[in-house]
């Protein structure tokens, strides 16, 4: 049947309330920015239809607990998914359908010009992160208070879209994103950096309890964590759950 995407924005569960009827439902998927293409390639694969709409994981656990009509939620961190699970919204023990290592991002002219966190240090480069509510902006910030690094931060943006824009439109030189955000930017690359150790994350998937499609829901949970499914994640720059 395949899948289709929608990104979600402050109006989100007005969109899928819209979206939804009692008869013929899709499968509704809540997934984070940094899956929602590879979670949409992997519909494709469905026997069922699939509607995956993206946002911010903190907000798409607040959207599921506030009661959005939805089927299965993934998240990008283990903490929105124990967010969830102590909201008792979701159903069984979620599923880790694949990791991404944080890592630094960079114009292609840039490359190799940056080689220690330390040199973030000086405003010779304009950094731009993702603010810390975010995964990505927390990952960012341990990885620079275990360095012992003060970044000369530059700006905070409230997505990653927001901060891989800031460096491909030259409005910054650097930023700190998951690597599964940065697979494929063109005219950016994921560059190395010594001085620091970056963290890594789980992408867990869980049905919710309020699904209106239990039974598909649960398909698509298989889909997820199926050899076919985890080739596309990795395709789109995954790396194994496991």
């Amino acid at each position: 049947m395949g899948g289709m995407l929608v990104r979600l924005g402050i109006s989100a569960s007005a969109l899928l309330l819209a979206a939804c009827s009692p008869a013929g439902t899709p499968v509704s998927v809540l997934a984070p920015d940094a899956a929602a293409d590879a979670i949409t390639a992997v519909a494709e694969l469905s026997p069922d239809r699939v509607r995956v709409s993206a946002g911010g994981t903190n907000g798409l656990v607040r959207q599921a607990t506030g009661g959005a009509p939805a089927d299965v939620l993934v998240t990008s961190d283990k903490d929105a998914m124990k967010a969830a699970q102590e909201a008792g919204i979701i159903t069984g023990e979620p599923v880790t359908i694949g990791r991404s290592r944080l890592t630094m991002v960079v114009p292609e002219e840039l490359a190799g010009s940056i080689r220690k966190l330390k040199q973030l240090e000086s405003t010779d480069y304009a950094l731009v992160l993702c603010a810390e509510p975010l995964p990505c902006g927390r990952a960012a910030r341990r990885t620079f208070d275990l360095a012992g690094v003060q970044p000369a931060i530059d700006s905070y943006q409230s997505n990653s879209s927001q901060v891989l824009a800031a460096v491909s439109e030259g409005e910054a030189d650097a930023t700190f994103v998951w690597e599964v955000e940065a697979h494929d930017e063109p005219g950016l690359i994921m560059a190395k950096v010594k001085g620091g150790r970056m963290p890594s994350t789980r992408f867990q998937a869980a049905a919710l309890t309020g699904s209106a499609n239990p039974e598909a829901a649960e398909r698509f949970l298989q889909m997820l964590a199926s050899e076919e499914g985890q080739e596309i994640l990795a395709q789109h720059g995954f790396r194994p759950g496991d």
